[in-house]
């Protein structure tokens, strides 16, 4: 059974960086529970904001007692009525060397959009046709929506000589090749074509001690797969609630004509080297 337990006033508190994201949440629960506690929150996702979504994963979890708990245990056990467990949450990273000594990290924060089912499909009641007494058709307000899977992928080059040409030249523009992560261990996670939208990168500019000049570069994307019945549609693709499919947008001919593309495709291999 889960332990229960409450949040203290003032949790939880959030921090918003261009290296991802860091919030604390403290909790009290009965103090014989709070290892058990620690435990089920620890690597576990927590949702700090809705719109947009911000989920972390909880890193580590520090007990103490509550204030004001008096120590009512005996030789070296201790005993408190409360406890307070103080829980850091961060956007989860990976870090990883690749063979010819490339230092990176790579990042996964999922997210949900929804988008709207046919309203002219479904109706209160039953699913007895034609429609009638009990069965009333949905308004196009009251349609539900259907989730739709998304996620922030960030991977970050450290201690870079140079900064790659054409770095700044390619936001909203998708990936026209496969991409995969290059943490050892992720090669299970496939990023197809047009489903990954490149967003501005953080360049961070440091000089060693050496006075060597080096740039930690980070590159995000978001992915945005549009997955139905089977396919990856990517960002090119329009869901369309009368069908309930994604679909292509066109130009009409009087205005030049041709499918309409919103980000254009491009080869991210000249800004994600491997190694």
């Amino acid at each position: 059974m889960a332990v229960t337990y409450s949040e203290e006033n003032g949790s939880p508190t959030i921090e918003i960086t261009t290296e991802g994201h860091r919030g604390t949440r403290i909790l009290r629960c009965e103090w014989s529970d709070a290892v058990k506690l620690a435990t089920e929150v620890v690597n576990v996702l927590f949702t700090f904001s809705t719109s947009p979504r911000i989920a972390l994963y909880c890193q580590s979890a520090k007990i103490a007692p509550a204030p004001n708990s008096k120590n009512t245990g005996t030789g070296t056990r201790s005993s408190y009525g409360h406890a307070l467990v103080t829980c850091t949450y961060e956007t989860r990273r990976v870090t990883y060397e690749t063979p010819s000594g490339i230092k990176i990290a790579e990042s996964f924060e999922p997210s949900m959009e929804y988008r709207q089912a046919n309203h002219k499909i479904l109706q209160w009641g039953t699913d007895v046709e034609p429609e009638g007494e009990n069965t009333i058709e949905l308004k196009e307000s009251e349609s539900p929506g259907q989730p739709n899977r998304l996620m922030d992928y960030q991977i970050t080059y450290y201690e870079q000589e140079n900064v790659p040409a054409g770095i700044l030249d390619v936001f909203d523009r998708v990936n026209s090749n496969i991409i995969y992560p290059q943490t050892e261990g992720l090669s299970q996670l496939i990023f197809r074509p047009e489903t990954l939208l490149y967003n501005p990168p953080s360049l961070n500019h440091k000089i060693t001690e050496g006075n060597k000049s080096l740039w930690d570069i980070s590159y995000k994307f978001t992915y945005r797969p549009n997955y139905h019945n089977g396919v990856y549609y990517g960002w090119n693709y329009f869901w369309r609630t009368a069908s309930q499919t994604y679909q292509t947008i066109y130009v009409k001919a009087s205005s030049g004509g041709g499918r309409f593309y919103t980000f254009p495709a491009t080869d991210f291999s000249g800004l994600l080297p491997r190694g």
